[in-house]
């Protein structure tokens, strides 16, 4: 509604299609839950403890969204099925970065841009569907990079979407697992009336 929400947020994602986020969000100063737990072939949203089910259409625009995000992730390109081709260099961030466009069969187009001198991915740009339902031009900054167990992580996201800002995150806490329990993406309990505890901190 044109106006920023503070937040606070656990996700769990484990490819290629089980995700699950908890928001914890203050609106007019009201403390708020919001819970989307995706998996291979459902999906759900709980507000404040009330379940529905997500639509066929916003499952597929989340799916979009997931499989853009293997592009980012790199190693699925090594697979068959992704086109790359290179792009032209530009700046990022006020650095040089060089960029491939990434494209598969059913999917809309990735691009990604890597810091020329560091190596790090700098930004993904993808067209994706806005609050209205039509298309909008998206792109999310990587920034603040750490180390994890070896695993690296950009610790700042930025997105914008048409230019305008969109969502502005900085991770606090980062764990990789070998794998998750199916348990952890399972339809969210109707809890409305009740008082339920936070999520354990567990991305």
């Amino acid at each position: 509604m044109g106006e920023a929400i503070d937040c606070t947020a656990q996700w769990w994602i484990q490819p290629p299609r089980q995700l699950k986020a908890v928001y914890h969000m203050n609106l007019g100063g009201k403390n708020a839950t919001r819970i989307e737990v995706i998996t291979k072939d459902a999906g759900w949203l709980s507000m404040n403890g009330k379940v529905r089910s997500l639509t066929a259409d916003q499952l597929a625009e989340i799916y979009e969204g997931m499989e853009a995000e293997k592009a980012v992730n790199l190693l699925a390109l090594k697979g068959p099925g992704y086109q790359i081709t290179p792009l032209d260099e530009s700046l990022v961030a006020n650095r040089p970065a060089v960029g491939i466009k990434v494209a598969r069969a059913g999917h809309r187009d990735v691009l990604l841009y890597f810091d020329r001198d560091r190596g790090y991915l700098v930004k993904m740009q993808m067209r994706t569907k806005g609050m209205g339902g039509g298309e909008v031009e998206q792109e999310t900054l990587y920034a603040d990079y750490h180390d994890y167990d070896g695993i690296r992580n950009a610790n700042k996201v930025t997105t914008t979407r048409d230019g305008q800002l969109f969502l502005e995150a900085q991770t606090t806490e980062f764990k990789a697992v070998e794998n998750m329990p199916d348990s952890v993406f399972a339809r969210p309990e109707a809890t409305a009336g009740k008082r339920t505890s936070a999520a354990t901190r567990t991305p």
